[in-house]
């Protein structure tokens, strides 16, 4: 949760002056008089509005939200009493944030929006640079107060709009304002186009954000980046660069108060190791493959004037494409890089399925070539060696059938 006294903007002294007709007719001396007991007066009312908001702030940085709501409603209060449009404001916000932290979101809505209500009004008013430039800040954290709401209320395309005119806000403001202005509308922006698998946007999003955590010099808010970079990534099946993001923003410290921090490394490269292991399987079985398939290419030479065994050869070119595919694919997988392997794991699925089919076949026509030798006359034309060959290939494909169904089992299991 972003530290909410990094947003406290504290007003300059407002002189009142008196402007009813009491005051007209009064002589120098009165006016004068009644001029200090008001400026005292409204001294007084600024330290303690100045007070309750330090006591929101400090309720709100310790999760305490219903008291902060509580503390904060009557600096709101005092505030109208002394017509204070700017204090108002940020005090919406304070309430704001309060609410959707404990949940409340609704009323977290109805909060920034109010905010923004008293701020178009103050926007019509002549005002000095420096005062508007507070109340171009105080509109930021409206607008990425009611995105972050519309967030959790689900109301997506509210959000963009309300982060998106934040971040646009913000663009105007010096680089090392503070974490609220130019990092929360960012990160929070990231957070919804993820929400939305919009991974892509969401990491050049985070990547503005981790400038602006690295040019204010805040570590942890720059580990939070690099962490959901990296789970970005993850989405994208690129496991390997997640692993990377992952392991940068572990190296920044140690976060007790950021547990995904610590957390994701483990994650993301206990995928990558299980995509090695996956890459593994396939390469031991790469050899059975070979073996079976210089077999049946050889029966395939032995039986090629009978059309009976056109199987052998569709078996054999199975093998050639699975093996094709593994090849293809192993690379990709030894990368972290799932992504790129997807279209390659179809293919090496499909070609599996289709070798299972026509092995199947093959084993049926050996099969009947073993039990009933006279219906192949051709068969008698081959030599010993040839005869060989074709009382192996029995043996070679139950290997091949126990081999794949293995590693079939494992590969799920992975």
């Amino acid at each position: 949760m972003p530290d909410y006294k990094i947003m406290k903007v504290y007003l300059p002294v407002t002189i009142i002056f008196a402007l009813n007709v009491g005051f007209t007719i009064a002589m120098p001396e009165t006016a004068i008089a009644q001029s200090h007991q008001l400026m005292a007066q409204s001294s007084a009312a600024k330290n303690e509005l100045e007070r309750l908001i330090q006591r929101g702030d400090r309720a709100l940085s310790q999760n305490n939200f219903k008291e902060a709501i509580s503390i904060f409603q009557q600096a709101s209060q005092l505030a109208r009493q002394n017509q204070d449009l700017d204090s108002q404001v940020l005090i919406l916000v304070g309430i704001g944030r309060s609410y959707d932290l404990s949940g409340q979101y609704l009323k977290a809505e109805q909060s920034f929006k109010e905010s923004l209500q008293i701020l178009s009004q103050l926007a019509g008013e002549f005002t000095s640079i420096d005062k508007r430039a507070r109340q171009n800040r105080l509109k930021i954290l409206a607008h990425s107060g009611l995105g972050i709401a519309y967030i959790n209320i689900g109301e997506y395309t509210k959000a963009s709009e309300n982060l998106q005119l934040a971040v646009l806000l913000s663009n105007g403001e010096a680089k090392n304002t503070s974490l609220l202005i130019h990092f929360e509308p960012r990160f929070k922006l990231a957070e919804l186009y993820q929400k939305q698998k919009k991974y892509q946007e969401a990491i050049a999003a985070l990547q503005q954000a981790r400038i602006v955590a690295q040019q204010i010099g805040d570590r942890r808010a720059e580990a939070m980046t690099l962490t959901a970079i990296g789970n970005n990534f993850m989405n994208l099946g690129q496991f390997n660069l997640a692993s990377q993001f992952h392991a940068q923003a572990k190296a920044l410290g140690n976060f007790p108060q950021e547990p995904e921090i610590a957390n994701a490394p483990a994650r993301s490269s206990g995928i990558v190791g299980d995509l090695v292991s996956v890459a593994g399987l396939l390469e031991r079985l790469t050899p059975i493959l070979q073996k079976v398939n210089l077999s049946i290419r050889k029966m395939e030479r032995i039986t090629a004037n009978d059309s009976r065994f056109t199987v052998v050869g569709r078996t054999a070119n199975n093998l050639d494409e699975l093996m094709q595919n593994i090849f293809n694919l192993t690379p990709k997988l030894r990368q972290g890089d799932l992504m790129s392997a997807y279209p390659y794991l179809q293919k090496v699925n499909q070609s599996m399925t289709n070798l299972s089919r026509n092995m199947k076949d093959l084993n049926l026509l050996m099969e009947e070539v073993k039990r009933y030798p006279e219906r192949f006359p051709a068969l008698r034309q081959m030599n010993i060696q040839d005869i060989k060959v074709l009382q192996e290939i029995e043996g070679e494909l139950r290997d091949l059938k126990n081999s794949i169904g293995k590693r079939s089992k494992e590969l799920k299991k992975n």
